[in-house]
């Protein structure tokens, strides 16, 4: 029978604790077990952080969102222009504008450009939202358009999350290795080989 021992299993999560400064290595600094913390610590305060601020995020920015869109309903009409004159872009690159007129919701005629990407030609009925004055304007959000923005600050939240906790774990591995390489400095004085020169 063979008298060598075959070295002890080790399992795949005490490599991961050993690799991580998780065990009794007389070895293993103090700085080093700190950086372990400190990376274990991150990842914690990213798991429970990102979903909290996220959701902080997304429901201010749902709340703005969505009182925009009712004062856009309130203050943005829709009504039909008919174009009066086609006009060519001045470049490919910019839009074509249409003189046209339609009625303000207060009643009155109104005359303006439409721009569009194609040209119109006259006698044209397009659908356009105005203000109460009669000014072209956007159409008003709607319920998608809160939820996307919502989703998007959300999104940007946790990635926001990510960028500050990953500055603040290499502003504190910067430390630590400042830490080690004096400490390792001070040793190699102390009790480097006699013959190279000490500073």
């Amino acid at each position: 029978m063979d008298s060598q021992q075959a070295p002890p299993r080790t399992g795949r999560l005490t490599r991961f604790a050993r690799g991580r400064g998780f065990d009794r290595n007389p070895l293993r600094r103090a700085s080093d077990r700190a950086e372990s913390v400190l990376l274990l610590a991150l990842l914690v305060a990213f798991s429970f952080g990102a979903p909290l601020v996220a959701s902080t995020v997304g429901g201010l920015v749902h709340g703005i969102a969505q009182r925009n869109m009712l004062a856009q309903r309130a203050s943005r009409y829709p009504v039909t222009a008919t174009v009066t004159g086609a006009a060519s872009p001045a470049s490919p690159e910019e839009p074509a504008e249409s003189a046209a007129r339609w009625t303000a919701p207060g009643g009155h005629p109104v005359t303006g450009d439409l721009a569009s990407a194609v040209i119109t030609p006259a006698g044209t009925r397009v659908g356009i939202w105005v203000t109460r004055a009669g000014q072209v304007t956007t159409a008003p959000l709607v319920p998608s358009q809160v939820a996307e923005q919502s989703g998007l600050a959300e999104l940007l939240a946790v990635a926001g999350t990510a960028i500050v906790l990953a500055g603040v774990g290499g502003l504190a591995r910067r430390a630590l290795d400042q830490r080690r390489m004096a400490a390792w400095e001070a040793e190699w004085l102390a009790h480097g080989p006699r013959g190279t020169p000490r500073a």
